[in-house]
């Protein structure tokens, strides 16, 4: 898949964050703090089961499709369909039963049946989200990226407009349903996929994967959910919510990665298959970079003007998460110095697994904790703690198996400078707005406007001009415009490479 690929995946998803920002500043309104709690726990409890469940089987159809014969491709989908079938069965029958007698059953205040029937419901819809990228259709994954956009928006916020948090949950379900249906058709069509095509050999070839790769995946989603739970645990269902807004920048830079690694990581199976490491290791070192284009100037400008953004987007209401907001933003840049899909192609399934059980424990552990000391803002000191030390353990790993040195994989001589120009950028535009800012105490939304626009006006200068005066800088983003450019004629037509 080709750079464009990757920039049409990557902005599809940064539609879909903005319907996902969307939704929560509607549901607020519509629903109330309480209530918002209760959509963000039914979420929290689907996440876990497919965490702790799915072994991470529809993500790893790419790599198996992209290592195996087009003959076999049948059956490696409805293997994993089969999977999730039997998954989505225990996982409605554990929660039926657990629900009604827990606390977390008390905070939601529904039929036990409905989460159930939705955490079973979102297990079978998994596949939806890489089915087309492991048929080799990115254009195609982008169309149903942007349908599913729009389903959620249309389903969710007007289940909330019309029938309150009851119309959301009936209509959540109708969400899961449809992506199980659209990624059904679409594994029909493509594959020819049957009940007749379920391949035991397959299977027991893909079980083999899972459990090493599949296993260390679903423990660090779980390690994921584990800031909802000690939330849940500490604060109740008001926690849930107040920390699901504080991550509200998370899964923007993630998709963004997500759609880099999707482009490129077939092409990384077949590098190292072939034994071209340097080839795999330029992938790497590129993806890297394209997020640290993306994620620097996101996040920088976010942690200027986070207090009032928060204040403005999501209600006063969620002032205090702004602390954890910050941190959970600063964690995102870690994925700039990413290597898993490196790690995960080489092969080193025991490497994953026991290292996401120590993470696991670790963020956990260390959220926990910051959850006694500090309180909310605490909570996020999990997934800093988690996944700097799963960077520096996997960087590690490649160093000492395979001579692979940090510089080949991460691109330090463009990240430094960048990061000094956002770190810059990000100064000047925290000063700037609080010299507008009202703080904790109420205002007028036009004052927290304003605090915000002036504070993203100076980030966007400073940042601009450091880009543009720093050479090393101003060459990074040169270099990634020539990848995303349109093609043109010259010669026999084939696009200009980057140097």
């Amino acid at each position: 898949m080709s750079a464009r690929a990757a920039l049409s995946l990557g902005s599809v998803q940064v539609v879909d964050f903005g319907v996902q920002m969307l939704l929560p500043m509607l549901l607020v309104r519509q629903l109330g703090a309480d209530d918002f709690g209760v959509y963000r726990t039914l979420w929290l409890l689907a996440l876990s089961a497919s965490a702790l469940l799915a072994f991470n089987a529809q993500g790893s159809l790419v790599y198996w499709i992209a290592q195996r014969p087009a003959s076999s491709h049948a059956g490696l989908v409805a293997n994993v369909w089969a999977y999730l079938a039997a998954a989505a069965g225990l996982t409605a029958l554990v929660v039926s039963l657990w629900l009604p007698g827990s606390a977390m059953g008390a905070t939601l205040h529904l039929p036990a049946v409905w989460p159930a029937l939705f955490c079973a419901l979102w297990l079978l819809s998994l596949p939806f989200d890489q089915i087309a990228i492991a048929g080799g259709q990115a254009g195609t994954q982008a169309a149903l990226g942007l349908l599913q956009s729009l389903a959620r928006l249309l389903l969710i916020g007007g289940g909330a407009l019309l029938a309150g948090v009851n119309g959301v949950v009936w209509n959540l379900l109708a969400f899961a349903l449809l992506r199980t249906l659209a990624s059904a058709v679409y594994a029909r069509r493509r594959f020819h996929v049957s009940p007749r095509a379920l391949d035991r050999d397959l299977a027991g070839w893909q079980a083999r994967y899972a459990l090493a790769f599949g296993l260390g995946g679903s423990l660090w989603s779980l390690r994921a959910q584990a800031d909802g739970w000690v939330a849940a645990a500490w604060l109740g269902a008001s926690g849930v919510a107040a920390i699901s807004v504080a991550a509200t920048v998370v899964p923007l830079v993630g998709m963004v990665r997500q759609a880099l690694v999707g482009a490129t990581v077939s092409r990384l199976a077949q590098s190292v298959q072939a034994g071209a490491m340097g080839d795999a290791t330029a992938l790497v070192r590129q993806c890297n970079l394209g997020v640290a284009l993306f994620a620097l100037p996101m996040v920088g400008g976010f942690v200027a003007v986070a207090p009032d953004a928060i204040s403005l987007l999501y209600t006063p209401a969620f002032h205090g998460a702004a602390g954890a907001a910050r941190v959970f933003a600063i964690t995102q840049l870690l994925l700039a110095v990413e290597v898993s899909p490196l790690v995960q192609a080489l092969g080193h399934g025991r490497f994953a697994l026991y290292s996401s059980g120590a993470l696991l424990l670790l963020g956990a552990g260390a959220a926990t904790g910051g959850a006694w000391a500090l309180g909310l803002v605490g909570i996020p000191l999990g997934a800093l703690a988690a996944t700097l030390v799963g960077s520096g353990a996997s960087l590690w790993l490649l160093r000492h198996r395979h001579g692979l040195r940090v510089r080949e994989l991460v691109p330090l001589a463009a990240l430094l400078p960048l990061l000094a120009v956002t770190a810059l950028a990000c100064t000047a535009a925290m000063v700037a707005a609080l010299t507008l800012s009202p703080g904790a105490a109420p205002a007028p939304m036009t004052q927290r406007l304003s605090a915000v626009l002036l504070g993203l006006g100076v980030f966007v200068a400073v940042y601009g001009a450091g880009v543009w005066l720093w050479p090393a800088t101003r060459a990074s983003y040169a270099l990634a415009w020539q990848r995303v450019r349109p093609r043109r004629a010259a010669g026999v037509g084939q696009a200009a490479t980057a140097p």
